[in-house]
């Protein structure tokens, strides 16, 4: 049974997108480019949940709240996609926290729909390749003396 004075997890997010990094690791048609990367900063910058997770504000947050030992380890990794249409759709519709949106959603409600249209037809014209992106890991243990 887990002790209600101790934290221990991990807590994965995509460096730049929850959408898998896929705004960085895609060649967008470049009419589309800069569109892609302005919705993933704005969205970024939003501060919601888990995808703008600062590690520097949760180690504030647990000390706040009486942890002590607490330790945070980041880790870079780079992943590989392999790029298939249920893949493709898993990632526009993934769920990165509990009342954040999908990739797909923000694109829609971001973006006027031909280029929401253009966007999915091209992550889906990538089928049969392999893209690497590259994945962050938060690792944390924190116990209440």
């Amino acid at each position: 049974m887990a002790r209600a004075d101790a934290v221990r997890g991990t807590v994965r997010r995509g460096v730049v997108d929850v959408g898998a990094g896929t705004n960085d690791t895609v060649e967008w048609p470049e009419d589309l480019r800069e569109a892609v990367r302005a919705e993933a900063g704005a969205y970024m910058a939003g501060g919601g949940g888990l995808v703008s997770l600062d590690e520097g504000d949760l180690e504030r947050f647990l000390e706040g709240a009486g942890f002590a030992a607490i330790d945070l380890d980041v880790r870079g990794e780079w992943e590989e996609w392999s790029v298939t249409a249920p893949s493709v759709a898993a990632r526009l519709d993934a769920v990165p926290a509990v009342g954040e949106p999908s990739l797909r959603d923000r694109w829609t409600r971001a973006l006027p729909s031909g280029d929401v249209d253009r966007l999915v037809t091209h992550l889906q014209g990538l089928q049969g390749t392999t893209l690497k992106f590259r994945r962050v890991s938060l690792f944390l243990s924190a116990v209440k003396p």
